[in-house]
């Protein structure tokens, strides 16, 4: 493998490892211009405050431990035969098809939000975890797709019958 490709595999990990900080934190800088109310009376932005957050810092741990990762040999140890060169090309051997999962992920993020008001919380949030776990999970489907029903009809009755955050209701 030439250098050029391999300084631009390591651009590749490098934007693939911080787009989830990027994402978020964008997220994050949206969902507080929404009013937030408080605990007792959430506003329209307390969820997805909340959410954004949590988001961010855990985006921020994964950012921070890639940077950390970088000179730090795989094998935990100093020897440079055990993590020298053959490392890099192991470090960046991912960037195949699991470095798509961030982007398929941000996807269906797109994709539930703009189906959210469209179809309702309930359709868009099962097809989006579904997607999501199809993506990271080796369960089985059906396993897959009782997990997003109960997420779906779980965050639904959270937020909009406990906490009474109005959201989209099925239109299907």
């Amino acid at each position: 493998m030439d250098q050029s490709s391999t300084a631009s595999q390591g651009l590749a990990r490098r934007a693939i490892d911080h787009a989830p900080l990027v994402l978020s934190g964008g997220y994050l800088l949206l969902s507080l211009r929404l009013p937030f109310g408080g605990v007792a009376d959430p506003g329209v932005g307390f969820f997805p405050v909340i959410s954004g957050l949590v988001f961010f810092l855990a985006a921020l741990v994964v950012s921070a431990k890639s940077l950390g990762a970088r000179g730090t040999p795989s094998h935990g140890s100093g020897d440079e035969s055990v993590g020298g060169e053959g490392d890099d090309a192991d470090e960046d051997a991912h960037i195949g098809p699991k470095a798509w999962r961030v982007p398929l992920l941000a996807t269906l993020v797109v994709l539930y939000i703009a189906t959210f008001e469209l179809i309702g919380h309930v359709p868009a949030a099962t097809v989006s975890v579904f997607g999501a776990l199809q993506l990271v999970s080796s369960r089985r489907v059906w396993v897959k797709a009782l997990l997003a029903v109960i997420v779906a009809v779980g965050t639904y009755l959270l937020f909009a019958e406990l906490l009474g955050v109005p959201l989209p209701k099925t239109r299907l």
